[in-house]
């Protein structure tokens, strides 16, 4: 390529990105939030059914503000065994005016394996889930997770976190974080931009 070509692209390189810069703009951004060990059991099934407390629960300070856990939409569990195809319940529980809203679902269509075949991920959509408005509404609440057909222990929970909490809420509130998403709006689509760098076209934007 001689000289007055390479120019040329460089020329055009430089438009295109001067357009992608002006033609942007920030949707949102979240990040996850690592939940540490379960700090509620059941009495009687505690293997069975566990989950998290939020500040103000007990009157006790459970480490994870209510406004993060109200505002997350999913929630990641790693497992390091595989679960057997049965049923499991979600409960979204606050003082909203419920405090037991369950949510039955299959585990299995919420299952991504690991490489190795030998446990993965469970991914529940709680921004799916039919009682999240009136647990929004509540001032402190409790996310548990129920599986029968075999307990927690035997899937051995490795590491959980809320995920699609807004970056903002979690900065206010204090707490930890890791995997920024931010999303951006282009003329031409969506582009889910990860920490790492990666760029992703996630769909293309309704007129």
């Amino acid at each position: 390529m001689g000289g007055s070509s390479m120019k040329k692209a460089l020329a055009v390189i430089l438009v295109v990105i001067m357009a992608f810069a002006f033609t942007t703009s920030a949707l949102a951004s979240t990040v996850s939030v690592p939940l540490g060990a379960p700090t509620w059991r059941d009495s009687n099934n505690p293997n069975n059914q566990l989950g998290w407390d939020s500040d103000g629960v007990d009157n006790k300070i459970h480490g994870l503000p209510f406004e993060v856990m109200a505002k997350a939409t999913g929630l990641s569990i790693s497992i390091a065994n595989t679960p057997v195809d049965a049923g499991m319940q979600v409960v979204l529980a606050s003082d909203g005016g419920n405090w037991w809203d369950q949510q039955d679902w299959q585990i299995m269509d919420y299952f991504t394996p690991s490489d190795s075949g030998e446990g993965g991920r469970i991914f529940i959509p709680l921004s799916d889930h039919p009682g999240l408005a009136t647990f929004r509404s509540g001032t402190q609440g409790r996310i548990v997770i129920c599986y029968w057909s075999d307990s927690w222990n035997d899937l051995d929970i490795l590491s959980a976190s809320l995920t699609g909490v807004p970056a903002d809420t979690a900065e206010d509130a204090g707490v930890a974080t890791t995997g920024a998403v931010t999303f951006v709006a282009l003329a031409m689509g969506v582009l889910a931009v990860s920490g790492g760098g990666a760029v992703i076209v996630a769909r293309k934007l309704r007129k």
